[in-house]
């Protein structure tokens, strides 16, 4: 186990600093594999739920999901040649956040698309770190109240009920506070 690990780690490793190796700070190098992991996982997951969506007619969903796909593209290319890679893990989170809350809104069957938003947490932390992360969980659980509170034009809501709301508020706060803790 620990041999299969050293080899996934040393290959996330050589992903993203080929070429930089001791250019960058520790720190830097972590969150380069983090986002490699979020990459690794989130385009697959999302080129396969872009295309279901397209292929049930649900273009605007299919858009956000196409986007954001291409935002970890772009900017995973970005990594490896710009300077600014701060500014790329802001740009993939406010992309990601944008389809988080659609999904939100549109909520899905039994409104489990709402579910997606735990994994917001994770990236903004991991990747954003203590202090920035926190301001982004904490603005994207603001947003998403919003949404289960007021009325939006122009978008069929899922109606969501109270306990549903509560509990995931709670269990959202619980989520963003474990791993808070843990970066």
């Amino acid at each position: 186990m620990t041999d299969a690990r050293s080899t996934i780690n040393a290959r996330l490793h050589s992903m993203l600093t080929i070429g930089t190796e001791g250019e960058l700070p520790t720190d830097e190098i972590l969150r380069l594999r983090h986002f490699t992991v979020f990459l690794v996982l989130g385009i697959p997951t999302m080129v396969a739920f872009g295309l279901y969506h397209l292929i049930l007619g649900n273009y605007t969903l299919c858009a956000f999901i196409l986007i954001s796909a291409l935002g970890l593209s772009t900017g995973w290319y970005l990594l490896r040649h710009s300077a600014h890679r701060h500014l790329v893990y802001q740009c993939n989170a406010l992309l990601f956040a944008g389809l988080l809350l659609y999904m939100v809104a549109v909520g899905g069957t039994d409104g489990s698309k709402c579910l997606w938003v735990y994994v917001f947490p994770l990236i903004c932390f991991f990747l954003l770190g203590r202090d920035e992360g926190l301001w982004w969980t904490v603005g994207l659980l603001g947003m998403t109240v919003g949404i289960f509170l007021l009325p939006m034009g122009g978008i069929r809501q899922y109606a969501y009920s109270g306990d549903f709301k509560l509990r995931f508020v709670l269990t959202y706060v619980i989520v963003g506070a474990v791993t808070y803790w843990f970066e």
